[in-house]
């Protein structure tokens, strides 16, 4: 009897840890300190700015010299709202933002093996120092998931699903597609790389999967994985030049 409620009692807590890790509260304040080393490592070296922040930054451009203040209280602003929406599952979650790191890991690994499986590692990115090249992979992880996930792929399931009417069945397939194929088009329209067709489809590939990834964990597991992803890519890069 001792057994089945231990047992009960361990399966309750696994359910409110992956409902709670996978509210928008938790995943900004598990992305927070990402964000604030991407941002102060910026300030020392310029060469760590990713290729999807530029776009970003012309949303604030009208602002001119108060835009990167503008942008910093409202990063400020959102963490205290999430850190008090999430100050209840704290309490009940010991160690929420650990195992949440742990499953980003995990997954990393994971998307580590599936992409060497499809593709042979990323040839065309250029070598960088090996604390920069992190920095780019936790940049590209926050603007990168932000844009192509969160924004553009949920607001495709918002428009088509909750504002349409459309059956989830297919709008979810579609957005995680859609988000999947600019995702990669970005890296040559944006990030200025020359055109390659593989490179394109692993690109996709890895977004879908990405995508599949964010709809089922998270916009915090997903940064994570995609940073983790991209700095082990690096690395290996390096190591094998």
């Amino acid at each position: 009897m001792a057994r089945k409620k231990q047992a009960k009692r361990k399966a309750t807590t696994r359910s409110r840890y992956f409902a709670a890790s996978r509210r928008l509260a938790a995943s900004y304040v598990f992305i927070a300190p990402l964000f604030a080393l991407y941002q102060g490592a910026l300030a020392i070296d310029q060469r760590v700015r990713n290729g999807v922040e530029p776009v970003l930054a012309e949303l604030v451009a009208p602002l001119r010299e108060y835009g990167l203040v503008f942008v910093n209280c409202l990063v400020l602003g959102f963490l205290l709202v999430a850190i008090a929406r999430m100050k209840k599952d704290r309490a009940r979650i010991r160690f929420m933002y650990g195992w949440m790191l742990l499953e980003s890991i995990a997954w990393a690994v994971a998307l580590v093996f599936i992409g060497t499986f499809t593709h042979s590692l990323i040839r065309s990115l250029s070598l960088s120092p090996l604390a920069a090249s992190w920095m780019i992979s936790i940049g590209a992880g926050v603007y990168e998931e932000l844009l192509f996930r969160f924004l553009l792929m949920g607001g495709l399931i918002l428009i088509l699903h909750r504002g349409l009417g459309g059956n989830k069945a297919w709008v979810l397939p579609l957005a995680i597609v859609v988000a999947a194929l600019l995702f990669s088009w970005a890296h040559t329209a944006i990030g200025g790389e020359t055109w390659d067709r593989r490179n394109f489809w692993f690109r996709a590939w890895m977004g879908v999967l990405l995508g599949a990834l964010y709809w089922a964990r998270g916009l915090g597991v997903v940064v994570y994985t995609h940073a983790l992803y991209n700095g082990v890519v690096l690395t290996w890069d390096q190591l094998d030049g």
